[in-house]
């Protein structure tokens, strides 16, 4: 904002808040800070007051939260059930093996991980 002003955020009922605002309001009606990020995120994406000022880690719905929350949440979870290819540790070769692994690859025939020619 210009000249150091503090966006306002206009709520259902009719009043405006700042960040600011609504964390001393939080530390009045809870007697409990609220930081900055929670209060923004709040005022950004709600313009409910009994869900601006809710109690910190009160449940709102039956279903785990407010829309962002459920967002957040299920993407958390999908970037944690994302699969991972495994790979298989190569097999440790004798000092024959490798003898006959570099002399095979010298000749250009291939010669993977697992011992086996191609």
């Amino acid at each position: 904002m210009p000249n150091g002003q503090r966006c306002k955020y206009i709520l259902d009922d009719g009043t405006t808040w700042t960040v600011f605002e609504a964390q001393e309001e939080m530390l009045k009606r809870h007697k409990e800070t609220a930081s900055l990020s929670l209060m923004q995120q709040r005022l950004k994406h709600s313009t409910d007051p009994e869900y601006v000022f809710l109690k910190k880690k009160s449940a709102w719905t039956k279903d785990g939260g407010h829309v962002y929350s459920q967002k957040n949440s299920a993407r958390k979870k999908a970037a944690k059930s994302k699969t991972k290819r495994v790979v298989k540790a190569a097999p440790k070769l004798t000092a024959e093996e490798q003898i006959l692994q570099a002399a095979l690859k010298t000749l250009g025939i291939a010669w993977n991980k697992y011992g086996k020619i191609n």
